[in-house]
């Protein structure tokens, strides 16, 4: 039998207690799970903050002394050898120089500057091709390169036994090499004490990104 319609409350009120109570129930569900969620979050901030959290700063000092490339043995601003005559024609053509490089990357060196002198004369230089450079008598004596000049002869220097990458040069780590320097003369060049003399310098590696 139903509820009559003037009353019998406890139809009525039964079902509103029932309604409450599973209200009741889901809103504590709710509120399990959030707070489940509030405390792994809580867990995972902690175990993020343990991991960027700074302990020291650390400072380890040394010392590098002089130079880790050598040439001849030397680290000094000037190194001095001699020119031999190596095919006894009575011009003195061949030298070489030794390069030591006690670093733990490849050296790469530039020869820069090279000139060639007679006695009191400086000769004009200009390099052509890989490792090679001509040297003319300054007829003019404009002290530039110009058509009228006469050609005197011509230096060629080796890494070893290659040419050299336009005026560079390589020497691998922990390793050394020879520059073999030769003079080449024309037939009509002028005796006297011939010298040269140039300037290496340290081809960098820079960060191009």
């Amino acid at each position: 039998m139903g509820c009559s319609a003037g009353g019998d409350e406890g139809c009525g009120g039964e079902s509103s207690v029932s309604t409450s109570t599973s209200r009741a129930k889901s809103h504590k569900k709710y509120f399990k799970i959030i707070l489940q969620i509030v405390v792994i979050f809580l867990v995972l901030g902690v175990g993020v903050a343990s991991l960027i959290n700074h302990v020291v700063n650390v400072k380890i000092a040394g010392t590098a002394e002089g130079s880790l490339v050598f040439v001849d043995g030397q680290t000094g601003k000037k190194v001095s050898t001699t020119l031999t005559d190596s095919d006894s024609d009575g011009f003195a053509d061949s030298g070489q120089i030794s390069i030591q490089n006690r670093a733990d990357f490849t050296f790469k060196g530039k020869i820069i500057d090279l000139t060639v002198e007679k006695d009191d004369k400086t000769f004009l230089s200009t390099i052509s091709g890989n490792g090679i450079w001509y040297f003319y008598e300054d007829s003019d004596l404009s002290g530039n390169l110009s058509d009228g000049d006469i050609l005197v002869g011509k230096v060629k220097i080796e890494q070893g036994s290659s040419n050299l990458d336009g005026d560079t040069f390589t020497v691998a780590a922990n390793s050394e090499k020879e520059l073999r320097i030769h003079l080449y003369f024309e037939p009509y060049a002028a005796e006297g004490n011939y010298e040269i003399s140039f300037d290496i310098i340290a081809v960098y590696d820079v960060n191009s990104g």
